[in-house]
């Protein structure tokens, strides 16, 4: 699931909620936690009890994934103010019988044992100074069950190197592909919902980013076409930085209209090969598009996230040095920076025999303490 704030204040309560008593043990865990405010000159106002924190609002389907999840609430301080457990889709609202002063965090926490090795399996993100009264909206990223299906054929002639390439539909179930230079064509099998007619493909051949929109696609059709027959993007942004083979990149677009968790995925790029740079594209025939970008580095790393537009290029990324983790033990974690921006995340992950654990934190500016 996703988690996006949003300022919305549509309060339908749910009440008589339960909590589970694992939930107990995640509460030790996040106990300890608070952000640093934005700046020591701003406002910390104090609302009295009974006080709104949060409205919740929870999307279908539910991640099935975990077996345990939930909504945790902290002071600057760390202290718990509220825990509520996610348990199916809906609206409820989270309020306190006390009094609160400034903002607060707000932490969503997953917990499940894996089945095969029996470990503890814990994944968090907390988001810091939250304005009191907003309201949290948790999508789902998890697909639908697949409706039957159709395949049909791909082939791409004059593919003389690839860099990456993507064919998806709104429901895609897959394929293969294969390709060798010569004859230096594409060969792909894909399948994709019945209900669905369209299909796009997309190739970079580490000159050009181009792409072909496949219409009224029908049970084992074939389609074959050249490099040279594709077309360029409406939109492309290039994003340059220090080189590394270790890069994470995908763009995806939704449907204009069309009610679903599920979009286009216009490019996806994987560990590969090392790049200095790398190009998304976008199509004016779709809408919201999504672009993620995580680069890694042996000891630290980038990551980008735009979401609703075409993204500017990024212009600098921030500097190393502008970001101190004074303790990395997971009791003390402290990460600081020196910058202020709009969004900063914090990353610590722990792996040992018994516990598995990632826990992002957002913030703008500030100290960042587990």
């Amino acid at each position: 699931m996703k988690l996006h704030v949003v300022i919305d204040k549509d309060k339908s309560k749910i009440t008589g909620r339960t909590m589970r008593k694992k939930l107990l043990a995640i509460g030790l865990l996040l106990i300890a936690f608070g952000c640093g405010n934005d700046s020591e000159d701003d406002v910390t106002p104090v609302v009295p009890g009974p006080v709104s924190l949060l409205t919740v609002t929870t999307g279908a389907p539910l991640d099935e994934f975990f077996s345990n999840d939930w909504i945790i609430v902290h002071d600057n301080d760390g202290s718990i103010l509220a825990i509520e457990s996610i348990a199916s889709e809906g609206n409820f609202e989270i309020v306190v019988d006390q009094t609160i002063q400034g903002k607060v965090n707000v932490s969503r926490v997953e917990y499940r044992v894996d089945s095969n090795t029996g470990k503890n399996i814990f994944s968090a993100i907390t988001y810091c100074g939250v304005d009191i009264g907003k309201h949290l909206i948790l999508r789902s990223s998890k697909v639908r069950p697949m409706e039957p299906q159709k395949s049909f054929k791909v082939s791409v002639k004059d593919v003389f190197f690839i860099d990456h390439f993507t064919l998806s539909a709104l429901h895609d179930a897959g394929g293969t592909a294969s390709w060798a230079s010569p004859p230096s064509i594409l060969e792909l099998k894909y399948s994709m919902q019945e209900t669905d007619s369209r299909a796009i493909m997309t190739l970079f051949d580490g000159n050009d980013l181009r792409h072909r929109v496949l219409n009224d696609v029908k049970p084992n059709d074939s389609f074959s076409f050249s490099f040279e027959d594709m077309e360029p993007f409406d939109h492309t942004v290039e994003f340059t930085f220090p080189e590394t083979d270790d890069i994470a990149f995908y763009v995806e677009a939704e449907e204009p209209g069309v009610e679903t968790n599920s979009k286009y995925y216009l490019m996806s790029h994987y560990k590969y090969h090392p790049h200095s740079s790398i190009t998304a594209g976008y199509l004016n025939s779709l809408a919201n598009p999504t672009t993620s970008l995580t680069i890694g580095y042996p000891d630290f790393g980038y990551y980008f996230y735009h979401v609703g537009s075409v993204p500017e290029r990024i212009a600098a990324w921030p500097e190393k040095n502008d970001f101190i983790i004074s303790d990395k033990s997971f009791k003390n974690f402290r990460a600081t920076t020196s910058s202020s921006y709009i969004w900063r995340r914090s990353v610590f992950h722990l792996n040992d025999e018994a516990n598995s654990i990632y826990w992002h934190v957002l913030s703008s500016s500030g100290q960042q303490n587990f």
